[in-house]
């Protein structure tokens, strides 16, 4: 994107280097993060350390965040935020496959991988767009807004879960 290439400085040469240097530096965090998530999730257990993922990510991205220009803070955020991503991308499906019953285990792991797939479909759609068109920086708010408000009505459910637990007759005891 212009902007982007105006704040770092970028020409041609050094920005198809920047992009493949970027990508890389995330994929080396998930590579060393997802190895070191089996000894956290083993030793602390499993929704402790994706809490832990998910604050490690949080940081990664507020690095990145705060570059304003400078490659080498880039460069570190994006290793920490990989990081964050390779342990969560190991320990969701771990996690999910543990605590659901056997009857749709299996299925919610397929769902797992469905919604990575459509994430990844859905940020290609919207850099296409941020980039061919150069929307207004307004419009570009809408889906994530659309997110937040998403998760207040996911949030709603899983209060309702215990009522329609025992609406329904289930045993929530064990």
């Amino acid at each position: 994107m212009p902007a982007f290439g105006a704040k770092y400085g970028l020409n041609d040469k050094t920005a198809a280097d920047l992009t493949s240097n970027i990508v890389s530096t995330l994929q080396a965090g998930c590579f060393f993060g997802s190895l070191a998530s089996y000894w956290a999730a083993d030793r602390f257990g499993r929704r402790p350390s994706l809490l832990v993922a998910a604050a490690i990510t949080i940081l990664g991205v507020i690095i990145q965040t705060a570059s304003d220009g400078h490659t080498s803070a880039l460069y570190v955020g994006r290793l920490v935020a990989g990081f964050g991503v390779g342990a969560a991308s190991m320990l969701t499906p771990l996690y999910v496959s543990e605590n659901a019953p056997r009857a749709i285990r299996g299925g919610l792991t397929g769902l797992y991988q469905l919604f990575i797939a459509t994430g990844v479909m859905l940020s290609f759609w919207v850099n296409y767009v941020s980039y061919t068109f150069q929307l207004h920086r307004a419009l570009l708010h809408q889906p994530s807004s659309l997110c937040q408000a998403l998760m207040h009505t996911y949030g709603h459910f899983v209060r309702l879960q215990d009522q329609t637990d025992q609406y329904l007759g289930i045993s929530t005891q064990h």
